[in-house]
């Protein structure tokens, strides 16, 4: 891989792995002699670093790199361009996803899995419907979309609507 773009993954990886229910595996202070020539590869830029890194972010970036290394050509390409979308956002813009992870985080995993089903759902819709839709949520009130969402709440909670 080309190490140009080796840090700017890590920094995407730790992003999209935060977003994983799934607990890591802490290992305490993994050195980067214990990393594999392939995680090495991947992490390169962070080799002068490593050592000053936390464990629990050292862990983050090495389930990354294992992760990049699995990913399909397409998903790779998916990686990069989610990176550059970071990179350009502005920093209340990154406040605001953050703020939307905590969120998340603080969800049961049924109401995640429901969240993800929900988002691949949207993601299927053809281009027209999905700009269809995004315009007339954007149009709502917030009186109405706080209405819709609790409607959306009872529904999936079994009470009806």
């Amino acid at each position: 891989m080309n190490n140009k773009y080796s840090f700017q993954l890590c920094v995407l990886l730790i992003g999209l792995f935060a977003f994983n229910t799934h607990s890591l595996a802490a290992v305490t202070n993994p050195s980067w002699q214990s990393l594999t020539a392939e995680q090495k590869q991947v992490l390169g830029k962070l080799e002068n670093k490593w050592s000053s890194l936390a464990d629990t972010q050292k862990n983050k970036l090495i389930k990354g790199a294992d992760h990049w290394l699995t990913a399909t050509p397409s998903q790779r390409e998916q990686l990069k361009n989610r990176m550059q979308k970071w990179r350009n956002a502005s920093p209340s813009e990154k406040a605001n996803l953050r703020n939307k992870f905590e969120q998340f985080k603080k969800l049961t995993p049924e109401q995640r899995q429901n969240m993800r089903s929900a988002f691949s759902n949207f993601k299927k819709l053809p281009a027209d419907k999905k700009q269809q839709l995004k315009k007339r949520w954007q149009s709502l009130s917030p009186e109405q979309k706080k209405k819709i969402r609790k409607k959306l709440r009872q529904r999936r909670k079994g009470n009806g609507g």
